[in-house]
């Protein structure tokens, strides 16, 4: 590969001038207005499957946005994802149980939170997003979920305290 003649390695300096350019508050003005229409001419070309596509990929980052945050927050649960994916596809929920082969009574009670969804569940919602959103996406909403109740459940402990006869000497929480 042939080497350029006068060639210099840029600096962080020569990036910061490139990249800083100065406005005055009417070219900011300009510059928005013109961002704006050029925005809305965009949008309005767009295709049905181009408002789908984009709105699948911001569906998918919010998810893997959601896992990778170690905040595990009530709202924002399987159910509530599977709902905003049906939103999205804009169909009934009972199309929607069709087109992954499940009954709407599962799918009735996987969105009102009243079971976690079979494994099955996760692969058929992948396939069905022909893979945008992936079935370990689904699995670790309902990972994540669990882990909150779980967390929270004092409960839980109480009922079970009564089977633990023997706890160890030793303990490392504060």
């Amino acid at each position: 590969m042939a080497k350029l003649k006068n060639h210099r390695r840029r600096t962080k300096q020569d990036i910061d001038n490139f990249i800083a350019v100065r406005l005055t508050d009417e070219q900011q003005k300009e510059a928005a207005e013109q961002l704006r229409e050029v925005r809305r001419i965009s949008q309005a070309n767009m295709t049905d499957r181009d408002r789908l596509i984009s709105r699948l990929l911001q569906f998918r980052f919010r998810i893997a946005d959601y896992i990778e945050n170690n905040h595990r927050d009530k709202f924002y649960s399987f159910s509530y994802f599977l709902k905003e994916y049906i939103s999205i596809l804009n169909i009934a929920d009972a199309d929607f149980a069709g087109h992954i082969g499940i009954s709407s009574t599962l799918l009735s009670r996987l969105i009102n939170q009243k079971q976690h969804p079979p494994k099955y569940v996760m692969v058929r919602l992948e396939i069905h997003s022909n893979k945008t959103i992936p079935a370990d996406y689904w699995c670790r909403l309902v990972h994540k979920q669990q882990l909150r109740d779980l967390e929270l459940n004092e409960e839980i402990r109480k009922v079970q305290r009564p089977f633990v006869p023997k706890t160890l000497d030793v303990s490392f929480s504060a």
